[in-house]
């Protein structure tokens, strides 16, 4: 170092260092103002200007695939990041898991709507310093046969007055959310859907959820009980009083979430439905009009704000974070770590939520305008709205949110439940169930 020129301290230096990966060593010397000098200090730091994959492997039973096969892939890179394999024209983005220094191995099962005779598999990976390697394409290749994606709408039922705000489909029998009652519809016979019964409830019924034998309606004043097996018997069992306008429900195990437009969220056991017990709830900053649960975590939005809850502890809820956007939330959806919020007309909003205490918005896609209606039937968002349409876009890409095809001949679809390979779809006035899938 004695070449070296001494100059006055800083706590930061920048050095410019040749491009080349691999180890670099820094040496320094420091100097008190009395003219005392260090010994030669040195340190090591790894320059890092690109990633890489090695080999890509896709690995399957046969070459011919089908609906509901497995297909493995592996993936070496040797070093840590992210990677992931994009397979078929539809593009279908599947993340990989890491399971050692530099080694990523996935699995995904082979959805409905793909069917093409030479589908590829192309791995992508980012290391954990932010560099993009160059895709790599796996050599083998595969024929995948399954059902092609051909959406049709083939029975149409005609419910004059009825405004629909939501569907929900068991056994045979789709139940849909009206103004102050349930339009119950056999559908056992798809071609030709009639209606079964209404059943009176509240006024002013939201977002409905059901499990195995019960269907929950929201309403005005409190949420409606009703049992709906066998389904063609459905009745009201009771009533369950809730102030703050309930507008949605989601069941999990014996526990009813209810978003509320006034008051946040409220929690039920509603293991024994004579006599529901309510355990928690917390006002939220925004309002409670669409709800999502996946595992511990609650997602709520309402107007132009989302609101993310911990219900771990069902005794006491808590918030996690909160987040905005613009136009107001007509639906959610979540896929994947991922929450969709379809917005009147402002488009569709990605946030990712892996972190629940801080969700990234990952795209705005303002082209998907006039959202009332969100269903996932992977790997497809269905998105209805006022376009007369339903539009089908490929949910595995969310940062493109591709347009795979349309379902044209609707209306303003506010519901949506897809069951059995059958789509049931409610809009004013009338009740449609499409095929979504050819032979």
């Amino acid at each position: 170092m004695s070449d070296e020129l001494w100059e006055d301290f800083q706590q930061f230096k920048v050095f410019n260092v040749p491009r080349i990966e691999g180890q670099l060593s820094i040496y320094g010397r420091f100097a008190s103002a009395g003219g005392g000098t260090t010994a030669v200090l040195s340190g090591e730091i790894e320059l890092d200007f690109s990633a890489r994959i090695t080999e890509l492997k896709a690995s399957a039973f046969s070459d011919t695939l089908r609906a509901g096969d497995v297909i493995g892939f592996t993936l070496e890179t040797g070093e840590d990041g992210n990677a992931y394999v994009s397979f078929s024209e539809i593009h279908v983005d599947y993340p990989l898991s890491q399971v050692s220094e530099g080694l990523f191995q996935g699995s995904f099962t082979i959805p409905n709507g793909i069917r093409e005779p030479k589908a590829v598999s192309i791995g992508n990976f980012t290391d954990a310093v932010g560099n993009v390697a160059q895709p790599d394409t796996a050599d083998r290749t595969f024929y995948v046969t399954g059902p092609p994606l051909t959406p049709e709408i083939v029975g149409t039922l005609e419910i004059p007055g009825m405004l629909g705000f939501d569907v929900w489909h068991h056994s045979g029998y789709c139940f849909v959310s009206d103004t102050n009652v349930v339009q119950s519809i056999n559908v056992t016979a798809p071609e030709l859907p009639r209606l079964a019964r209404k059943i009176e409830t509240g006024d002013w019924n939201g977002k409905i959820y059901g499990d195995r034998n019960r269907l929950f309606v929201p309403n005005k004043t409190g949420m409606s009980i009703l049992i709906i097996d066998p389904p063609q018997s459905a009745y009201k069992v009771g009533s369950l009083p809730i102030t703050g306008r309930p507008r949605c429900v989601v069941i999990d195990d014996s526990y009813a979430y209810i978003g509320c437009l006034n008051n946040g969220l409220k929690i039920f056991d509603v293991g024994n439905h004579d006599n529901p017990e309510y355990f928690g709830g917390i006002r939220i900053e925004g309002y409670g009009e669409r709800i999502i649960k996946n595992k511990d975590i609650v997602y709520l939005v309402g107007g132009r704000s989302g609101t993310i809850l911990s219900v771990e502890d069902v005794d006491s809820p808590y918030t996690l974070s909160f987040f905005e956007y613009d136009g107001e939330a007509e639906e959610i959806a979540y896929f994947d770590g991922h929450l969709i919020i379809g917005t009147d007309w402002d488009g569709v909003w990605v946030f990712d939520v892996n972190d629940p205490e801080n969700p990234v918005l990952v795209k705005h896609h303002e082209n998907i305008v006039s959202v009332k209606s969100l269903q996932v039937v992977e790997p497809f968002l269905l998105v209805g709205g006022m376009n007369g349409n339903i539009r089908i876009v490929n949910v595995t890409d969310l940062e493109e949110m591709a347009e795979i095809s349309r379902i044209e001949g609707v209306g303003e679809v506010t519901g949506m439940d897809y069951a059995n390979g059958y789509l049931y779809a409610v809009e004013r006035d009338v009740f449609h169930v499409i095929t979504m899938f050819g032979e």
